[in-house]
């Protein structure tokens, strides 16, 4: 493994919000998501090429039962894998961040 794959190999902590479904299974929860962050750690290769005018990075997380709502905040742990779909955060563990506000915790 070349030392840039493995300073990408995987990432914790990783807080993000949920910004849209690209697939999701009904029958076995699996989802294919796009989320965004501000968190400098995603690899240039994972990033979505659009720009939008908030300056988060968007990239694309797979795995089982991801919340699919911009309700809440998350946070992921994962590995990046290339797919032929593109480098993608196969999702392993997540949780849902609690908000700290009135506002938050009514959303």
């Amino acid at each position: 493994m070349h030392d840039s794959e493995q300073e990408h190999s995987g990432i914790t902590g990783c807080r993000v919000t949920y910004e849209s479904t690209i697939f999701y299974n009904e029958a076995n929860k699996f989802s294919i998501i796009v989320v965004k962050t501000s968190d400098p750690r995603i690899p240039p290769q994972a990033c979505s090429g659009r720009y939008y005018g908030d300056r988060m990075l968007r990239f694309t997380a797979v795995g089982y039962e991801l919340p699919r709502t911009k309700a809440v905040e998350l946070e992921l742990d994962g590995e990046w894998v290339e797919s032929k779909y593109g480098y993608q955060l196969q999702v392993e563990q997540w949780q849902e961040i609690v908000p700290q506000t009135a506002d938050g915790l009514l959303a």
